[in-house]
């Protein structure tokens, strides 16, 4: 159980690396895989902002993919903002996280589709908003076989 929280931190900062370094399907892969880690109870009562973190490292994977990923991205987005803990402060890095993951969204879509699909993501449910990365990282897939 407590392995779960530790594997998804190290898997979300390694996904926030390879976002850094560029190599975005890399890190769609380790974000999501630290959003389900992180799902657990434990991590849950821990760091209940990390799931949202997660979602962000994705949204700038998916953003910086292009094409139909990069709206995917926007909503997701606009879910992660309202899927943290009420009253949370951002740490640093992930204020650092969310500008750049917004920055690279509203320079890929212009800013009226960027502030259509944030706003068509911020009623999604955690739930709904991992039903959207994973529909999107199976088309990423497809896309590389």
């Amino acid at each position: 159980m407590a392995g779960a929280l530790f594997e998804g931190f190290t898997l979300g900062s390694l996904g926030w690396l390879d976002n850094l370094d560029g190599a975005y399907a890399s890190a769609l892969t380790r974000s999501r895989e630290a959003l389900e880690r992180s799902r657990g109870t434990l991590s849950m009562m821990v760091a209940p902002q990390m799931p949202a973190i997660h979602l962000v490292t994705a949204a700038w994977a998916l953003t910086c993919l292009g094409g139909r990923h990069a709206t995917i991205g926007a909503r997701i987005l606009g879910a992660s903002r309202n899927l943290l803990p009420s009253g949370h402060l951002l740490a640093p890095l992930e204020r650092e996280n969310l500008e750049r993951a917004t920055e690279f969204a509203r320079s890929v879509l212009g800013d009226a589709a960027f502030e259509a699909a944030y706003a068509e993501g911020g009623g999604l449910t955690l739930g709904e908003a991992t039903a959207l990365l994973d529909g999107a990282d199976a088309i990423r897939r497809r896309a590389e076989s």
